[in-house]
């Protein structure tokens, strides 16, 4: 399956190209991108570059390794990389039509064997969500590459304003916003992400040690895994039921069982490692995971107690992304109006 987009961009190329290729800053570029974490840097040029990209899908953080296979410098690169039984292929191209840059991305999804095959079959019916994810990326990489959304993004346009508050008033999030200190209530990104608003912290931490201290203090057991325990084997098919029969481990620490779906101080929480914090996710407090309600707005009031009581030390922003309101992207939010 393949699946293209394009944006025309009011820049030079050798401006499109600066951003495009600026891996290691892609999350604060690319509002969908929750983290990139570099794996290989070659010494010149682009061919070589691997790392890892996380982003939020169902609602959980999703990581696939990327490598550039192919490239020119202000002219084009291409990524590979494999995920579940299918090779994911990204080109991104800039071009000059009729006096104006265009940056046009192709992603092409391609499925290794039979089983992987027929998983494909559904896809097409998500041709739209894909695109439209697409075009979010390569607005996210205009608006940088032009200058005309400032990095906090305090003035958003009209479009992504309605879809930030389609389900709560600005005055409810701004109340929202006021009443928490720490956690931070955060809209879905939607589309193929498939994900759900939420009030999401992050707690860091330095190691292993750093890690289990934060763990301890909370009450919240890391169930261990054995290094024989099956897991999932890159680039093989397996069925959702099979999927499901996995155990997943944290990656930085293998030797531990992710948290997942959990209770911190008897409040149902969805809790994720990542390599350097531990993320902390409510949702769904009346039945529905995909939005709060302000049953999970009390429940983020009584975690953000508890948490603070025991002197732990918060990541702000927990999402890097005008997606979570908090005061790097939203300051306007956190004004008071004089007495």
């Amino acid at each position: 399956m393949t699946v293209e987009a394009q944006i025309t961009i009011n820049a030079n190329k050798a401006a499109v190209w600066a951003v495009i290729a600026n891996i290691e800053g892609a999350a604060d570029i690319i509002s969908g991108i929750d983290k990139i974490e570099v794996v290989e840097r070659p010494t010149t040029g682009i061919l070589g570059w691997k790392w890892r990209e996380t982003r939020i899908l169902f609602g959980k953080p999703a990581t696939v390794e990327k490598v550039i296979i192919a490239g020119q410098e202000n002219d084009f690169f291409t990524t590979e990389s494999k995920e579940g039984g299918f090779l994911f292929s990204t080109y991104n191209r800039i071009w000059e039509k009729e006096g104006a840059i265009v940056l046009r991305s192709i992603h092409e999804t391609k499925p290794q064997g039979f089983v992987a095959s027929l998983k494909a079959l559904p896809m097409v019916f998500f041709k739209g969500m894909i695109k439209k994810a697409i075009l979010q990326d390569l607005t996210d990489i205009k608006f940088s590459v032009e200058g005309t959304r400032p990095l906090n993004r305090s003035m958003p346009d009209a479009r992504f304003t309605a879809y930030l508050f389609e389900h709560h008033s600005s005055e409810i999030v701004r109340g929202w916003a006021r009443a928490l200190r720490h956690i931070r209530f955060c809209r879905a990104f939607g589309g193929h992400n498939n994900d759900g608003d939420s009030f999401r912290c992050s707690l860091p931490f330095h190691d292993e040690n750093g890690l289990l201290s934060i763990a301890e203090r909370m009450s919240l057991a890391f169930a261990p895994l054995l290094l024989d325990t099956p897991r999932p084997v890159p680039g093989k098919s397996y069925s959702w039921g099979e999927y499901q029969q996995f155990r997943h481990p944290i990656d930085a620490f293998p030797h531990y069982e992710q948290p997942g779906l959990t209770k911190i101080f008897g409040i149902p929480a969805f809790v994720w490692v990542g390599r350097d914090s531990m993320d902390i996710q409510l949702s769904g407090a009346d039945g529905d995971s995909y939005t709060v309600t302000d049953s999970d707005f009390q429940n983020a009031k009584c975690l953000e107690v508890e948490l603070a009581r025991l002197g732990l030390e918060f990541r702000d922003p927990p999402l890097n992304s005008q997606h979570c309101i908090c005061p790097a992207y939203w300051p306007e939010f956190f004004k008071y109006d004089a007495a």
